[in-house]
């Protein structure tokens, strides 16, 4: 999530949409938005490291229902519940058939994902205009990235691109009916 006073100030005056995590995608009548990405295979019979993009990573475990890019639903069950986390995909059984699923990603749908309504999701900040203490207009959110230390807003600008870690110091106001992020940026 967002910081906590972001929560705290958008909660004080109307409802939040959630944050989280980063694009959503529309496939048939269903949204996905992307949850996790295989990683490395893990032993011999099938199974596959999961890299979570959840915050915290452990949400990635309260999910059920699972999707490929392309919409086709993915049968994932989780081997253990610790970091890093092991999945087993249906019907995969050898390590050579797991290893056409690395770097992929994994999808839920948006009906799925946990309507917390203090909560802003990354995907509603994308494409949202940016603007700063002197309320100039510095261009609008074309993606949001984790970058160990911080989270990262990455905007288009008429110039050069403006990277913003997501840093209670750097963040004033998300309002959501004007789909405007206000930050304290030079």
């Amino acid at each position: 999530q967002l910081k906590k006073h972001l929560q705290k100030q958008k909660h004080q005056q109307k409802k939040h949409r959630p944050k989280k995590l980063s694009q959503k995608r529309k496939i048939s009548n269903i949204d996905i938005i992307p949850v996790a990405k295989f990683g490395k295979t893990h032993g011999l019979k099938g199974e596959i490291k999961v890299i979570s993009y959840c915050d915290p990573l452990e949400n990635i475990l309260t999910y059920s229902k699972f999707f490929f890019e392309d919409g086709l639903s993915l049968k994932l069950r989780f081997i253990n519940s610790t970091k890093p986390f092991i999945g087993k995909i249906d019907d995969i059984n050898s390590i050579d058939d797991v290893k056409d699923f690395v770097n992929k990603e994994i999808f839920i749908s948006r009906d799925e994902m946990r309507q917390d309504k203090d909560a802003i999701y990354w995907n509603d900040l994308i494409g949202c205009k940016v603007i700063n203490q002197d309320s100039i207009l510095l261009g609008k959110i074309y993606k949001l990235e984790n970058h160990g230390a911080s989270d990262l807003i990455f905007i288009k600008t008429h110039e050069d691109d403006i990277i913003i870690p997501l840093e209670d110091e750097f963040l004033k106001e998300f309002e959501v009916k004007e789909n405007t992020l206000n930050v304290n940026w030079e």
